[in-house]
């Protein structure tokens, strides 16, 4: 018993000396603040208690000590699952397609392989690294806005890669490599990446004029489906002559960016202006943030990239060389000591924010009506873009791509549509508008990997093209639905 006590009371000591000590450094790192009284007042507590009548003490030892434990065991836990979610954050575009959280992709990912037991679960870094086991050089689609990154904690301007000291940034990945894309129906979507990195066949800028110049984001760069069966592939069947300049996340001003950089090679017959209404015009709102592509709005702005593609290629592979190495943040050890995660945890369950609650939110910020500003921005980018491809004497269509939500939570339905329709109608520009096709079609959310939100499954797509070949060769569409 007295050996017990004599632990009991060097416990003690060992625990009032380190919440001493922790004081210490806080106030001579921080300055002192009032809650950090509480500090002094556990450590006197934990000295006093020295004095209690054995039995008492051990006791309370006990608890003490298992309490302590438990609390930095759940810290530790915590603190693993943040950083693999750190390590999401930093190279997010470098992981499976474009869940918001590692939670959503372990949650999709877990459903989807239930629902195919053949489902390829690795990430695009698994993938890459697997085809240079094979000795095949792989590389991920590098999109522009992945390389748009904060100027700096204080501002929100966005800025993009540097050569010799010139921002500069790259519309198309790196050109001709094994580009590793994206996966949503079960099987990766690899392809060869054309001259000027697009998700083109290779050898196709040698034509002397294109019929088509499809541009848009993720869509157009032709996800999450095969390179033949994605809608540009479909229109290409018919039209040899077709090119997409389609990239993952590209909004309306990355959009006319890169019409204005190789549309004018080519002089296309016919460009189609693929707009998706899922997150179309907020991508706007944040490409508005760098200075660089603000530029292409209303003015003869160019970076020339046409005949720089050896120093894009240069640039976009050490970019993807650094970001393969890069880790998120780690919470350092002071976090750690003062229970940051828990502290975090308890204040969320605190909060009563579940799950539900979260995905409400972020489906109501992407469906949020833009400010008449940005409607305006549109108009003048639609403006421009026009312009320059009457210019050449080409004809601008506009094509209209409708979202799962519209079909499976139209309470959560982009809130932008009258507005965009008005806008085109008071342009002239010729229209396609898919969401007829899609409402009238027997299973509208079937047109969609797994019935979940994600880009188009073939059926989606093919859909898609064989509408927008129909327009293009003078067969009208049905009436449009409002």
């Amino acid at each position: 018993m007295k050996q017990l006590t004599c632990l009991a009371d060097w416990t003690l000591a060992c625990l009032g000396t380190g919440m001493l000590l922790l004081l210490v450094y806080l106030v001579a790192t921080h300055g002192m603040a009032t809650r950090y009284v509480v500090l002094a007042g556990v450590a006197l507590g934990l000295f006093a208690a020295r004095w209690l009548p054995p039995i008492v003490k051990l006791n309370l030892v006990l608890v003490v000590v298992s309490t302590v434990v438990a609390l930095y065991v759940g810290e530790i836990a915590l603190s693993l699952v943040a950083s693999a979610r750190a390590d999401f954050a930093a190279t997010q575009w470098l992981t499976f397609p474009s869940d918001d959280t590692l939670e959503s992709t372990q949650e999709r990912l877990a459903a989807n392989a239930k629902e195919k037991p053949t489902f390829d679960r690795r990430n695009k870094m698994q993938v890459i690294q697997d085809f240079e086991r094979q000795g095949i050089a792989a590389y991920p689609a590098v999109f522009p806005h992945a390389t748009l990154r904060p100027v700096s904690l204080d501002t929100k301007h966005l800025q993009a890669l540097s050569v010799k000291g010139i921002e500069t940034l790259p519309l198309g990945g790196i050109s001709n490599v094994h580009t590793v894309f994206c996966n949503e129906s079960g099987e990766y979507v690899t392809y060869q990446s054309d001259e000027h990195g697009f998700h083109n066949p290779p050898g196709i800028w040698n034509l002397p004029q294109f019929d088509i110049l499809a541009i848009g984001d993720s869509f157009t760069h032709g996800a999450c489906v095969p390179s033949s069966e994605n809608y540009v592939g479909v229109i290409r069947e018919q039209l040899s002559g077709t090119v997409t300049l389609g990239m993952d996340s590209n909004g309306p001003i990355t959009m006319l960016a890169s019409l204005k950089e190789y549309g004018p090679q080519r002089r296309p017959k016919v460009v189609l202006w693929f707009y998706y209404e899922g997150n179309d015009l907020q991508d706007m709102e944040h490409e508005q943030l760098s200075p660089l592509l603000m530029q292409y709005v209303n003015r003869p702005f160019s970076q020339g990239l046409f005949d720089r593609q050896p120093e894009l290629d240069r640039i976009l592979r050490e970019y993807v060389s650094v970001a393969r190495q890069t880790r998120g943040e780690r919470a350092g050890w002071e976090d750690m000591l003062k229970l940051h995660h828990l502290q975090k945890a308890v204040a969320a369950w605190y909060a009563g924010q579940t799950r539900e609650d979260a995905e409400r939110v972020r489906l109501t910020y992407w469906s949020h009506e833009v400010s008449p500003e940005s409607m305006k921005l549109f108009r003048d980018i639609l403006t421009e873009a026009d312009s320059m491809v009457h210019g050449w004497g080409g004809q601008l269509y506009f094509v209209y791509l409708p979202q799962w939500e519209r079909y499976a939570k139209p309470e959560f339905a982009n809130k932008n549509r009258e507005s965009v329709l008005r806008l085109i109608n008071d342009l002239k520009l010729p229209f396609i508008d898919l969401h007829p096709a899609f409402s009238q079609h027997p299973d509208p959310v079937g047109l969609f990997p797994f019935r979940q939100s994600n880009h188009y499954n073939t059926a989606g797509h093919r859909l898609v093209g064989e509408q927008v070949l129909r327009v293009v060769r003078g067969t009208p569409l049905p009436l449009r639905t409002q």
